[in-house]
């Protein structure tokens, strides 16, 4: 037997047969997977920017120029119910392309922040949710259907320091995001509010602005 036969076999290194097949299926699927990756975040970032958020708005328009129902619960004191009464009628005495209706009702505490389509849900809650500013006194939340661009419904959240003079204008506010708007400079909308302000018939173009089918005078 010769030197060469006698070689240890341990040290003899034999490269691997590679898959051609194999190795493209697998790039296929990180290529296909990096693909729909993209395209996820695009679609995303795309509903965040131009649904979620839009220059100048709280959210986005509602569908129509509807009548949507601002819903009280009907055990509310007497100075909730004519602030109620007073906001809604500045609202729709500016202009307003979605017309507002007060209807007291009973509105159990869990059906607050889970308003019915068409509907704003409106209550003072004994402490604003964590996380709140804590100078606010109240908080309004449109709630937006992502696919159709539109708002559905939403609630407002007042806090017991929400009362007294003040309280038609912050209602007044609340009402003015959950119909699309953001904070203005001016007007009802100026998030501090001073003075005795009412919405105006600009503020109700803004609406008309972001409210489909809505024209604007």
């Amino acid at each position: 037997m010769t030197n060469r036969e006698q070689e240890n076999p341990a040290s003899i290194v034999e490269l691997p047969v590679t898959d051609g097949k194999k190795t493209g299926m697998v790039t296929r699927i990180l290529t296909s997977f990096i693909v729909v990756l993209v395209i996820t975040v695009g679609i995303t970032v795309f509903i965040y920017d131009n649904v979620v958020q839009s220059p100048s708005l709280g959210a986005i328009g509602w569908d129509t120029c509807s009548v949507v129902t601002v819903r009280i619960p009907d055990t509310s004191p007497g100075t909730l119910t004519t602030a109620a009464t007073q906001a809604v009628s500045d609202w729709n005495s500016a202009g307003s392309p979605v017309i507002l209706f007060l209807k007291k009702e009973p509105l159990p505490n869990e059906d607050i922040t889970n308003p019915p389509d068409g509907t704003i849900s409106l209550n003072t809650v004994s402490k604003l949710p964590t996380g709140t500013d804590p100078r606010a006194l109240a908080i309004a939340t449109p709630i937006a259907d992502p696919f159709y661009r539109h708002i559905v419904s939403g609630y407002i959240l007042l806090s017991p320091e929400a009362n007294g003079a003040r309280l038609t204008d912050i209602i007044e506010h609340e009402l003015g995001h959950i119909l699309g708007l953001g904070h203005e400079p001016h007007g009802i909308m100026n998030p501090i509010m001073m003075g005795d302000v009412d919405a105006q018939h600009e503020d109700a173009n803004f609406i008309k602005a972001v409210t489909p089918d809505c024209p604007t005078h």
